[in-house]
């Protein structure tokens, strides 16, 4: 890590601590030892025990990835719309790594970015319950691997597996933490209808047939979509905090 990152980190966002390893078993529990209760980011070079949602496991190449949890503790009018936002913010920092190729970026409910249907980077929100809105966001995205294990090579992809060039891990986390901060800003004013169009447009299934799992399973044509909910045609509507699935049928 070069020195002038933690400077600048600081300088432009209100992440004021950056807690570096070489190894741990997840950058969530880091955080979530933590007790201090500034801004702070937790970066390790490698994680022995990466999860998803759900525990599902979360892969990185050691020096090549990046695997970060931003810890903050922020007053929101709506809480169901920062899960929602953060995989812009991911979409925003990639975008000019990946130039007119950023186009193919898409998002697959709930947290997962993708560029060409494979699996670039992924999203997991912690509250904890012990503190009131303090929040662990864990961002994994795949940067300098280039090729992923056997297992995942039809599903997931990287930067440089897209790019055929390396990238560097610094600037792609600077431009997250600052997509991020200034996302966390704009729904703590309430700005929240430039983020509704994009995620949008982003998940790409207004108006196709989508199959909805929300307790039961329901299928239908998505005809609206923000960051509260969704509505199918014969005018059912569902709460998008209580969506466990949305994909295309």
């Amino acid at each position: 890590m070069s020195p002038s990152l933690s400077a600048r980190l600081a300088a432009t966002t209100r992440f004021q601590r950056l807690h570096h390893v070489a190894t741990c078993s997840s950058t969530q529990d880091l955080a979530a030892a933590d007790t201090d209760l500034a801004w702070s980011m937790f970066w390790a070079e490698h994680q022995d025990s990466g999860r998803g949602r759900q525990q599902r496991p979360w892969h990185d190449e050691q020096g090549l990835d990046l695997a970060v949890t931003f810890s903050l503790r922020v007053d929101l009018p709506d809480v169901v719309a920062l899960p929602v936002v953060l995989p812009l913010c991911v979409v925003d920092a990639v975008a000019p790594e990946l130039g007119d190729r950023a186009s193919e970026l898409r998002f697959k409910w709930p947290n997962d970015v993708l560029h060409g249907g494979k699996k670039l980077a992924g999203v997991l929100v912690d509250a904890d319950a012990q503190k009131p809105m303090r929040f662990r966001i864990g961002i994994g995205i795949n940067v300098n691997s280039e090729a992923p294990p056997a297992h995942l090579a039809d599903i997931a992809t990287s930067l440089r597996a897209v790019t055929g060039r390396a990238h560097d891990r610094e600037a792609v986390l600077l431009a997250l933490a600052q997509r991020l901060d200034a996302a966390v800003a704009a729904l703590q004013r309430g700005e929240t209808a430039a983020y509704e169009e994009r995620f949008a447009q982003c998940l790409s299934l207004l108006g196709c047939r989508v199959r909805v799992r929300c307790g039961s399973v329901v299928s239908g044509v998505l005809e609206a979509i923000d960051l509260r909910g969704l509505r199918l045609d014969g005018g059912r509507t569902f709460a998008l905090a209580q969506v466990q699935e949305l994909r295309g049928e």
